[in-house]
C-alpha cells in the first residue's frame, strides 16, 4: 500500500514538473541570414546655392563605400567630393542635377543657382514696393531702404550711388537713407561678402 502511494505521488510530481516547464519561453535560434546592408540615401533632393557660394551634400549609410559625383551642367554648378559627401558650388544662375553613384545605385539632387541672397525693400511698405527695382522720388525727397539676406553675412554692408549728383546714400549696416538731389536717374547698390543688390533711383520722373 505504501509503495502504491509513493508511486502515485511520484507520478504527480513528474506531471507538475512537466506542466511547469511548458510556460517557459524558448530562446529563438540565431539568425543565420541577417540583412545584407542598409539603404543608402542622400540628405537632400533639392538645393539652392548662390553664385560663388557652396553647400554640402551628404550620403547616409555609405561609410567605406566608393561614391562617384557628377554635375549635369558644370557651367551652372560644380561638385567636389569630400569623404561621404560633396560640396556643390554655384557658378552662374540656372539649374543643374547632381548625381552620385554608389554601388550601382544612383541618387540625384536638383540644384538651383541664384545670383544673390541680397534684396532691397522699403521697411514701411510691402516687399517689392520699389516697383520692379525702381524707386521714384521728387527733388530733395528722402526714402529709407533696407537690405535683407537669405543667408548669414559675415562682412559689413556697403552702399554706393552711381551718380551722387542725382542721388546720395547714407547708411548704417543694412539700412540706408536715400536722398534725391537733382532730376535724373542713378543706381543705388548694396554689397556684402561679394554679393550685390541694387535698384534704380528716378528723380523727378514717373516710372512706367
Amino acid at each position: 500500500m505504501k509503495k502504491r502511494i509513493l508511486l502515485i505521488l511520484g507520478l504527480i510530481a513528474c506531471m507538475l514538473f512537466a506542466f511547469g516547464g511548458c510556460g517557459e519561453k524558448e530562446t529563438p535560434p540565431p539568425d543565420d541570414n541577417p540583412p545584407s546592408g542598409t539603404v543608402i540615401t542622400l540628405n537632400k533632393t533639392e538645393l539652392t546655392v548662390f553664385v560663388g557660394s557652396e553647400e554640402q551634400l551628404l550620403l547616409e549609410n555609405a561609410s567605406g563605400k566608393t561614391a562617384v559625383w557628377e554635375s549635369s551642367d558644370k557651367t551652372v554648378a560644380t561638385v567636389d567630393a569630400e569623404g561621404t559627401g560633396a560640396f556643390v558650388k554655384g557658378i552662374k544662375a540656372g539649374t543643374a542635377t547632381i548625381t552620385v553613384t554608389v554601388e550601382e545605385q544612383k541618387l540625384t539632387c536638383t540644384v538651383t543657382v541664384r545670383e544673390s541672397p541680397l534684396s532691397v525693400f522699403l521697411p514701411d511698405a510691402p516687399t517689392g514696393s520699389l516697383r520692379n527695382g525702381r524707386l521714384v522720388l521728387i527733388k530733395n525727397g528722402v526714402a529709407t531702404v533696407r537690405a535683407m539676406s537669405e543667408i548669414e553675412l559675415s562682412g559689413t554692408p556697403k552702399w554706393t550711388s552711381s551718380d551722387e549728383s542725382v542721388g546720395t546714400v547714407e547708411y548704417q549696416g543694412l539700412i540706408a537713407r536715400v536722398k534725391a538731389v537733382a532730376r535724373g536717374e542713378c543706381t543705388i547698390t548694396v554689397e556684402c561678402d561679394g554679393y550685390k543688390a541694387s535698384f534704380t533711383l528716378l528723380v523727378g520722373k514717373v516710372a512706367s
